[in-house]
Parts: C-alpha cells; sequence; structure tokens
C-alpha cells in the first residue's frame, strides 16, 4: 500500500478534482477529448489487442524447501494469511502419511508441526481447507486402505486435533473430491469424487458453526459429469465455485477438460463453455488468484502423459489463456496448491519422470498496468492511482515526490515522464522497476487511450490502455481499528468528489453524474460513517462501522461505486 512506504504533503483536493478548478493537464484536454490522431489509431488498436491477451508478467520460482516434508503426491495444502503461513498434510511417499507441516512464507523455511490429540488416520486424495474464523484447518475425506468420509479439525494456536464427524455423518466415503471455504456462509463445501463404487456428482456443505452437513446439490442432469481427481476454488467476489476437468471414467471422457460455475446463493451448477481452453487433464495443480480473479492450473496428467503448461481463466473476460512462461517446472501429476494473497499461487510436490519430489514452486503475476492498491490488472480511471513496471528501468532507492506551493504534483521525477494520450500525469513515487503515478482526469469519457513511458526524452514503453468511468481498487486485508471501525483505501472511483460523514457522493460539476459508495460485509450491508480524502492524490479513504467478530476472524468485506466492485479481507485483531 503507498500510504505505508512514503510520505506526501496535502493536496488541496478541489483543484486536483473538479474539472472546473485549475489542472496540470489542462493544456492537454482538448487533444484528449479529441483522441489520437489517425496515424496513432492502427497502433492503438494492436495496443489493445495485446491487452485484451493479458498484459502481466507471470513467472515461476523455486522457493528454497530444505529439511521439509518427503518427496510426494497428494500433499493438500491449506493457507493462513495472518501468519502468512502454507500448511500441508499427508498425501503418499510410497506409504499414506498424516504428518502435517508449515511453510513460513516470511522465513522461507519448513518446519513439521507437532500434534497432541488423537490424529486423523494416514490418507491421501483428501481436502483441507483453512477455516480463518477459528484458526482451525479442516480435513475431509481421502484413503488409505479404504476410503475415508469423516471431518477433522486442527486447531492452530493449541496445535491439537479433534473429530467434528465421523464418517458417514454426510457424503458417502470418498476420495479425489474437491474442497473449498466459503468464507461469507461460513461452511466448507465439497463436490464429486470416487470411491470403489463408482463416481459421484453430489455437492455438500458442512456448517462449521454446528459442524453440520447439508447435501446441496441440484436436481440430477442439471451438474457436472461426475468425476474425480479434480479441483474446485472459490471466488468470493463472483459468489461462485469453480470446478475444472478430472476423470470420468466409465461415466464419459477421461481426462475431462470442462469448466463449471456453482452458485454459492442458487446451489445452481452452470457450464462455461468457450471456443479456446485447456486440454483435457487430471490430477493437476490449481489455485484461485484472488487479486486478479482467475482460475490458474499448471501441469497433470494428459491424453499423452505429464504436463506443465500454465493456463488461467479469467472470470471477468470468461475466456482461458496460456502463458507463456519461459523456463516453466519439469512435468508432473498429483501436485497440490493454494494461493497467498500478496504473495502468488504455491504449488507443492508431485511425480514427475524422476519419481517423487517435494519442489515448493511460485506461480507469481505482476501487472505492467495494474491498480497501485489491489495490485491487479483492469482498465484505468480518472483519477486512479496505477503501478506500472518497467524492467530496467532502476531508481538509486526510492523516489518520493510532493506537491508544490500551488498544491500540483509534479509531472515526472529524475527524468522520467508518464503520458496518457500525451497529457503528462503526476509521479507520485518511482521504485527499482515500477512507478506509481495518478491516471489524469481528463481520460474521462474515452474508451481507450495510448501510455507512454520516456526516460530523458527517449520511450521506454507504450501500451494501449482500457478506459472505465470507475475501476475500484482496495488493499488484499484491512483490519479493524480499536474505535470499532475500519478505513478502507479505495482508488480508481473517478470523478467523484465525497462529502465528509456521509455516505453519499457530492459533485460540483453538472457533467458528473452524484454516485454512492455502498459496503457489505458478507450478505449484510454496513454503515459508511464518512469518505475523506486521503494525504496521498487518487486515494479515498471509506470509514465504515466494523461488523462484529471475535479476534482471529475474518470477513470478506465488498466496496461498491457505480455498480462496480472490490473486495478486500477484514481481520479482527
Amino acid at each position: 500500500m503507498i500510504r505505508g512506504a512514503v510520505s506526501f504533503a496535502a493536496v488541496p483536493m478541489r483543484s486536483m478534482l473538479t474539472a472546473s478548478g485549475p489542472s496540470p493537464y489542462r493544456a492537454g484536454i482538448s487533444d484528449a477529448r479529441r483522441g489520437i490522431s489517425r496515424l496513432m489509431k492502427p497502433l492503438l488498436l494492436f495496443w489493445i489487442a495485446s491487452l485484451a491477451l493479458g498484459q502481466d508478467v507471470v513467472e515461476w520460482k523455486t522457493l528454497p524447501a530444505a529439511d521439509g516434508p518427503s518427496g510426494r503426491v497428494d500433499g493438500v495444502l491449506a493457507y493462513d494469511a495472518r501468519s502468512r503461513t502454507v500448511y500441508m498434510f499427508g498425501g503418499r511417499d510410497g506409504s499414506p502419511r498424516n504428518d502435517l507441516w508449515s511453510y513460513s512464507l516470511d522465513r522461507q523455511e519448513w518446519s513439521e508441526v507437532p500434534a497432541s490429540g488423537a490424529l486423523p488416520a494416514a490418507r491421501f486424495g483428501h481436502t483441507l481447507i483453512m477455516d480463518a474464523r477459528r484458526g482451525q484447518l479442516v480435513l475431509f475425506g481421502g484413503q488409505a486402505g479404504g476410503f475415508f468420509s469423516d471431518t477433522w479439525a486442527f486447531d492452530i494456536s493449541s496445535r491439537s486435533w479433534r473429530q467434528l464427524a465421523p464418517d458417514n455423518a454426510g457424503p458417502s466415503r470418498r476420495y479425489g473430491h474437491s474442497g473449498v471455504y466459503d468464507g461469507v456462509r461460513d461452511r466448507m463445501i465439497i463436490s464429486h469424487g470416487f470411491t470403489d463404487s463408482g463416481r459421484f456428482d453430489d455437492t455438500w456443505t458442512f456448517d462449521l458453526a454446528t459442524n453440520r452437513w447439508r447435501d446441496v446439490s441440484p436436481a440430477p442432469g442439471s451438474r457436472p459429469l461426475r468425476r474425480c481427481l479434480h479441483h474446485a476454488v472459490i471466488d468470493d467476489a463472483g459468489n461462485q465455485m469453480l470446478l475444472y476437468g478430472g476423470c470420468s471414467s466409465g461415466a464419459g471422457p477421461c481426462p475431462q477438460g470442462d469448466l463449471w460455475s456453482f452458485d454459492l446463493a442458487a446451489h445452481r451448477w452452470t457450464e462455461i463453455r468457450g471456443s479456446t481452453k485447456p486440454p483435457g487433464r487430471q490430477w493437476y495443480g490449481g489455485a484461485f488468484d484472488s487479486e486478479r480473479r482467475r482460475l490458474l492450473i499448471f501441469g497433470g496428467s494428459g491424453d499423452l502423459g505429464n504436463l506443465n503448461d500454465t493456463w488461467e481463466f479469467d472470470t471477468a473476460a470468461q475466456s482461458w489463456t496460456k502463458l507463456a512462461i519461459d523456463g516453466p517446472p519439469a512435468p508432473r501429476e498429483r501436485q497440490e496448491a493454494v494461493f497467498a494473497a500478496g504473495t502468488g499461487a504455491i504449488f507443492f510436490g508431485g511425480a514427475t519422470d524422476r519419481g517423487l519430489t517435494n519442489e515448493l514452486l511460485l506461480l507469481r503475476a505482476t501487472p505492467v498496468v495494474g491498480n497501485a492498491l489491489s495490485r491487479r490488472s483492469g482498465p484505468l480511471a480518472p483519477g486512479g492511482l496505477v503501478n506500472i513496471a518497467v524492467a530496467g528501468l532502476d531508481a538509486e532507492g526510492e523516489v518520493v515526490t510532493a506537491a508544490d506551493e500551488q498544491g500540483m504534483w509534479p509531472l515526472g521525477a529524475a527524468g522520467v515522464t508518464v503520458r496518457f494520450n500525451g497529457i503528462a500525469a503526476p509521479v507520485v513515487s518511482w521504485r527499482r522497476g515500477e512507478i506509481t503515478v495518478q491516471t489524469p482526469y481528463e481520460v474521462s469519457g474515452l474508451s481507450s487511450v495510448a501510455m507512454m513511458v520516456e526516460r530523458d526524452g527517449a520511450s521506454v514503453i507504450t501500451r494501449g490502455l482500457i478506459v472505465a468511468e470507475v475501476s475500484p481498487g482496495i488493499p488484499s486485508q484491512v483490519k479493524a481499528s480499536e474505535d470499532g471501525t475500519v478505513v478502507i483505501p479505495l482508488t480508481g472511483a473517478g470523478n467523484l468528489i465525497p462529502a465528509v460523514a456521509t455516505g453519499v457522493l457530492d459533485t460540483s460539476s453538472s457533467a458528473v453524474p452524484a454516485a454512492a459508495i455502498t459496503v457489505t460485509a458478507g450478505d449484510a450491508e454496513v454503515p459508511v460513517l464518512s469518505v475523506r480524502h486521503s494525504m496521498t492524490p487518487g486515494i479515498l479513504e471509506v470509514q465504515v462501522t466494523a461488523p462484529q467478530l471475535s479476534a482471529g476472524e475474518t470477513r470478506i468485506i465488498t466496496v461498491r461505486v457505480n455498480g462496480e466492485s472490490a473486495s478486500t479481507t477484514l481481520v479482527a485483531e
């Protein structure tokens, strides 16, 4: 988050935000309204087409993993955002295991976790989720000599296991199913799977407050085909669970390559179809990038053997893209994955052509142009803060700018300028390989612009970008204050002039419609106490009443501006 890294001088906000007041961009507004020249249009169309294919820099990295778990398959992962810790339970390294390990992303080291109480039986093909509200891991199902349908919880603070539900208390015994954590509704969801009696197509929820199962399967004929060896992920912001691929042997294709969405409120399945999609596979690694709202899959077993391709499904564009990444990991199957906000997707283990591995891999995506708070790619919005990643554009330390006596921020820093349709943008900061600027308000009303980054008059990067009137972004995590409120930084709210101490936004220009900011915690709306300007240009601070949470609980908070939304995780201390 920008404010945590730099200090800024105060800015007269009316001169920054109103169309009628003085503006550092005013001289170029006629050019922006007319758009780019005819000679530039073909090049801009090429840039926009390139943008549609994704403008994120995606890379694989091998994390240090000495003294960790043995190489294995089906070593299932869960992630605790509070401690930035990845947990791994069980799997098979020749024999089924029931060991529990933790990996600190900050220290980048493994530790085996000692546990008290009766332990779950050794198993593989199970599911493991992080119940963030109670600070516990929840385990379901799997296989060893036979099959399981028991449910267990591991309390992270006391390091103790306890059984929440016995076998056959809900779903039948199975392995190779999928499981996700629905924090909004305080439940675990499991779907599909396999036993020696066949494959399943049912869907169940486990209420984490009452420890009770409920069958929420829609009517037969409206479900994804029976299968196992697949994954599902949760998209909280989209109110859906996504299920991809797997094996439907005995009922249909093996491997599968279809993608389905499960409506978390209506409990209804819908197949997502498209002309471009990954080759079918089972035993792949899958995770959901909640910052970019994209399903990520890597490797697995296909028709021709083990794979090492990487694909992502963009929930906004409703399309698949195969990612071209230099130096991908070796082909493998039966690896497991989880997404760590602020870090990336973590993949562990699997079986390669050389045998079992305990590699710990990081798949990290960095937007070339992304929202400065959410770190996600998306449309530009008038006045919003964006980060621009530019390889080789190095600063000595961090260059931090400040407003001048007239309240204007510099239109360049250390010889670097950023222009949108020729209009220079205020530079907020510049650090190694990344520059943060405020999008000119003059892009309002345009559908696209040409961005050019220059250093000492020479072009460093050019790109075509989509423009929207509103493109909100907030950090991936916020905390409740001691006074019982939450302050949520927001950028990309467009030409909105908020009135302090109300949730209704006012405006001094009739050309800009009045708008409202609404905030929800889970399914419930929470009161907006005030919307005020930050000391950083382009950032509003939305103060809301904190929902009642116990220490350590989390809740999904969604901010909506003019129908566009951004979500964050609220953590109670």
